[in-house]
């Protein structure tokens, strides 16, 4: 910012992403149980989710990966909203399996709805060669609808689920790492409603 008023002699102003808080009222249980109702989801039990455009770069083949994993060896459910040219991966991952269920893409007014549903939300970026200057909505969005979050550590990410302390937050590229990661979560219910409390207090 003070090299392009240096540059240029005028003043630069950052905005970041935000979310309009009134389309993520929270979970509640009477929420969660409508949203998996209507998708076709377990009431009980564990859904893991993810929203965004199925493009490489935003993890898609490590999305799939863990779809894969986690259907072949966890009782956990999938929440997929979005599209995009990766879609068929996404599809080839869940193997048929009706815990798997998605939704395609949807209007931005409803995603705080959708998420109700979601218990662990993943933002799965491969780590980047270079910086990472984006500011991932999704995020942003898991956060405010009180989901536990796990991203990939860089860029803004840490900071948007402040250090680590409103999220899990994955330094590594490697699968084992985000496995074990999100079956920490799967394993605590306690653990995830903290992580969620914190994200949503934080981003709003």
């Amino acid at each position: 910012r003070q090299l392009l008023k240096y540059q240029t002699g005028t003043p630069v102003n950052v905005i970041a992403n935000g979310v309009r808080p009134d389309r993520f009222p929270g979970r509640t249980a009477d929420k969660i149980r409508q949203q998996r109702e209507q998708w076709g989801l377990p009431t009980n039990g564990v859904v893991l989710g993810f929203v965004g455009t199925f493009k490489a770069f935003h993890g898609i083949e490590r999305l799939a990966e863990l779809i894969r994993w986690s259907l072949a060896e966890t009782a956990v459910s999938w929440l997929v909203v979005g599209d995009g040219p990766e879609y068929s991966q996404i599809v080839e991952a869940g193997g048929g399996s009706k815990r798997l269920v998605m939704t395609g893409k949807q209007p931005p007014t409803v995603v705080g709805d959708l998420l109700s549903a979601v218990d662990i939300a993943v933002a799965p970026h491969s780590l980047f060669s270079g910086d990472f200057y984006f500011c991932p909505l999704k995020i942003l969005e898991y956060a405010a609808a009180g989901c536990a979050v796990v991203a990939s550590h860089q860029g803004d990410i840490p900071r948007l689920l402040d250090d680590g302390q409103a999220g899990v937050i994955v330094n590594s590229d490697e699968l084992s790492a985000w496995q074990a990661a999100i079956e920490s979560l799967i394993h605590s219910p306690d653990l995830r409603s903290e992580y969620g409390a914190r994200a949503r207090t934080h981003v709003l």
